[in-house]
């Protein structure tokens, strides 16, 4: 679910959380991204920035197989 990972020498990150559907509630992306943010600072970096964009057709499609082979539920 992330595209263009990039980090700078000094450990700085940003990158692009692609979501599967436009209508993914707002605190939930503010989870995915604190974890991200908690992720990153674990590893000794900063997360500065992250883009928010949608699936592309293809991307949906793997993402829900992935999920329902997952399912637990």
């Amino acid at each position: 679910m992330l595209r263009e990972v990039v980090i700078s020498p000094k450990g700085h990150a940003s990158l692009t959380l692609v979501l599967p559907f436009p209508s993914i509630p707002e605190n939930v992306r503010n989870y995915m991204v604190n974890n991200l943010t908690e992720a990153v600072g674990s590893a000794g970096g900063e997360l500065v920035k992250v883009n928010v964009a949608l699936m592309n057709d293809v991307e949906r499609q793997e993402f829900l197989a992935k999920e329902q082979q997952n399912w637990r539920g």
